[in-house]
């Protein structure tokens, strides 16, 4: 819940993740997921998980075409 708050104080979006097998802790409507490969379900944050590299390179070929 510390991550929630903060995340929420700094007006960051957040994500929570609960195991199936848990109760959900988070207040109503916050999104959930239940494996961090769920993740990439979430467009507008499929950018920052890849890797710096492959990141830029994809900016270079956008800006080519």
């Amino acid at each position: 819940m510390t991550d929630y708050w903060a995340a929420r104080n700094s007006e960051v979006p957040f994500v929570g993740r609960v195991a199936p097998s848990w109760p959900n802790p988070f207040p109503f409507g916050t999104a959930v997921i239940a494996d961090m490969t769920e993740l990439l379900a979430f467009p507008d944050i499929e950018q920052p998980l890849r890797r710096p590299k492959e990141a830029k390179s994809e900016k270079i070929k956008a800006n080519k075409a």
